[in-house]
């Protein structure tokens, strides 16, 4: 009964990993310039809608989704949760 269950789970870990593996994400980056500052939110929302309009999902990302991003491009890591600022971050302890 064990090894069918640990024979299931290899299964299922190796389908998530070819899924992430191949899923796609884009990082489109948009350089306003010469916009007043109350319209930028209506031009990137106009930007958004286009995307949509042409069968893409798209949402705003914030750092942790670029340098997961990254994180995939230049290493090809798909497993890390949560990625560090700077490199050894996770090993400082405050106030000590």
């Amino acid at each position: 009964m064990v090894r069918k269950l640990l024979e299931r789970d290899a299964g299922y870990l190796d389908r998530m990993q070819v899924q992430l593996a191949t899923a796609r994400e884009f990082l489109l980056i948009i350089r306003i310039r010469n916009q007043k500052e109350s319209e930028i939110f209506s031009y990137l929302n106009r930007i958004e809608k286009m995307l949509v309009e042409q069968g893409f999902k798209s949402k705003r990302v914030e750092e942790e989704d670029i340098r997961r991003i990254l994180a995939v491009y230049f290493e090809q890591n798909v497993t890390t949760e949560k990625f560090e600022e700077f490199s050894g971050e996770r090993w400082i302890i405050l106030n000590e």
